[in-house]
């Protein structure tokens, strides 16, 4: 892995504080705003495996900051082992499939479920035995997603609102699935000794102005309203589903 300067350090912190304050306002996003930065100074790969550490390190600590919300765990108890279990799969998959036309595919589901939101739609209610076959369902496609292309927030996202939990819960469920995903992930580079010499110190760095902003973005998500809470989230995918298009979309054509 390329050696990090301190120009690159430099250049990053301003990132990683605004991404902690976006994930601390929304739940999610530090890898959606990182990752860009960080391959302008090393290769696409690199990036991702260099954010890997810290992005498990703030799903955790977002998870632990609303861990009052720990009894919501029980309504993901089918879809979190099927969506680790299903990781390897997607992974598998990558290996002979082009991932590009599936980001771009994503990318039209997001906007296709910002605009269903927006209309006025709302998720589907399930009895508990629904539920339950709708979670294992989504756990498959989830952890096959994160495998493959490791962009699974926005089916995540899609699968928690059909639960119909309140903000708090929402950002618990949303980076506890995530941290036991991450946890796979970092699992991985470390099988394949893709961490270079000093990733661990560098993760630390790259953490704390992070941290910072994940503090600041936690108080202000909880002075929001629901309404706008859930508007900041959608716009937030938004952005993300455009992104992919405008970067993949040629593919599907």
């Amino acid at each position: 892995m390329s050696a990090l300067s301190p120009l690159f350090l430099s250049l990053v912190i301003g990132a990683l504080f605004f991404a902690g304050f976006v994930k601390g306002t929304a739940g999610f996003g530090i890898t959606l705003i990182v990752v860009p930065v960080l391959a302008l100074v090393i290769t696409p790969q690199e990036a991702i495996v260099l954010n890997s550490l810290p992005v498990l390190m703030m799903n955790i600590a977002t998870a632990v900051s609303t861990a009052r919300e720990f009894r919501e765990i029980r309504r993901v108890r089918w879809m979190l082992p099927i969506a680790i279990v299903s990781v390897p799969i997607g992974v598998k998959v990558l290996i002979w499939i082009d991932p590009e036309p599936v980001r771009a595919v994503i990318g039209v589901m997001i906007i296709f479920f910002i605009v269903m939101r927006f209309s006025g739609w709302k998720p589907p209610r399930f009895s508990e035995a629904g539920q339950n076959a709708f979670g294992v369902g989504m756990g498959a496609l989830i952890g096959f997603i994160f495998g493959m292309i490791m962009m699974p927030v926005a089916f995540i996202i899609f699968y928690v609102n059909t639960l119909g939990v309140r903000r708090e819960a929402f950002v618990f469920l949303l980076n506890t699935i995530a941290a036991a995903l991450s946890i796979i992930q970092v699992s991985t580079f470390v099988w394949h000794d893709l961490y270079a010499a000093g990733a661990w110190r560098n993760s630390v760095l790259m953490l704390l102005p992070a941290l910072a902003g994940l503090y600041i973005g936690t108080r202000f998500r909880r002075r929001l309203s629901e309404q706008i809470f859930e508007r900041l989230v959608l716009g937030l995918l938004g952005i993300a589903g455009f992104l992919l298009i405008l970067r993949y979309g040629a593919v599907l054509f």
